[in-house]
């Protein structure tokens, strides 16, 4: 039996949670908002938290990072009906370990919180030394596509086949840039470069690839990608990279128009004389759940102009 926190503000929802968990024989505690969950893991320690992101005060983000910087080390799954990529890369990168959408099937739910106790437990029982991450100063990548959503909710098998040919594109220009895919989420590819000029070549390969493809095809079989890229310090966990450089790159790509690429100033201090492409200053616009101010920059392949 594990003690089970949830905060989760729809009474439906929380309740169905409270109901399924204790057949499951774990004890349970539930908060309808962040700040008494926060203000109460002191005194009631839990063994795994189910964390809403959509919350009345503070978001389940802040909540995360609230936890984490406070030294809570057990596992945090966000359930949330959010289903972009993005959102899931932002819950992992502020500290959760898993993220699911919903409506969930409860099966699914029970399976990942069985396995995120398991991976305390192996964590908790671990020789000294095993299981800490390293850091390393990377170029991050994040990429997705646009309109994606709706085009899978239009035709899927027309989505699913798009979906091969950018993945085959996408995994191609990234290895012959020396780049590493650290995962795919759907239509989002996250990648790692130990080069920031390797990851921006990589992105305006990738622009350009698309391009010459979708030359060749019907409008609705056009391919456009957003593309995010920034450098900074990563904690690598062997199979799973954790950061804030992450969060930044994912948010970059957000910012990015359909077929271009954003790069922060970080990227851009070290890239700006050394590849064939000029750039255009965004200036320091604001960048959801990112506190400071970048300067972000636009990337434009001298042959697009």
């Amino acid at each position: 039996m594990a003690r089970i926190t949830i905060v989760e503000d729809e009474p439906a929802v929380a309740l169905g949670l409270i109901e399924l968990l204790k057949t499951e024989n774990h004890e349970v505690i539930h908060f309808d908002n962040g700040e008494d969950a926060v203000a109460a893991f002191g005194d009631q320690p839990a063994d795994l938290v189910l964390l809403d992101i959509t919350l009345p005060g503070m978001n389940g983000y802040d909540v995360c990072r609230r936890l984490r910087s406070g030294g809570f080390v057990q596992p945090v799954i966000m359930v949330s009906a959010r289903s972009q990529p993005v959102d899931r890369v932002v819950g992992l990168e502020v500290g959760a370990d898993d993220y699911v959408t919903k409506p969930f099937n409860t099966r699914e739910l029970i399976a990942r919180i069985s396995a995120q106790l398991r991976s305390a437990d192996r964590i908790r029982n671990a020789p000294v030394g095993q299981g800490e991450a390293r850091r390393h100063l990377l170029a991050i990548f994040f990429s997705d596509i646009c309109g994606y959503s709706r085009i899978m909710h239009e035709d899927e098998s027309h989505g699913i086949s798009l979906l091969h040919d950018h993945n085959t594109l996408m995994t191609q220009a990234i290895e012959a840039h020396a780049g590493d895919v650290v995962e795919i989420i759907g239509d989002a590819f996250l990648a790692r470069f130990e080069s920031a000029v390797d990851a921006v070549r990589t992105a305006l390969q990738v622009q350009a690839d698309f391009r010459r493809r979708n030359s060749t095809k019907a409008e609705h079989d056009h391919i456009l990608v957003r593309i995010g890229i920034h450098l900074g310090d990563v904690l690598d966990y062997g199979n799973s990279l954790k950061g804030d450089t992450i969060n930044i790159a994912a948010r970059l790509q957000q910012l990015a128009e359909p077929g271009s690429i954003c790069i922060s100033e970080d990227v851009h201090s070290v890239v700006a004389r050394k590849i064939d492409c000029t750039f255009e200053d965004l200036g320091q616009p604001a960048l959801k759940n990112i506190s400071q101010r970048l300067k972000i920059w636009k990337v434009i392949e001298l042959s697009a102009t």
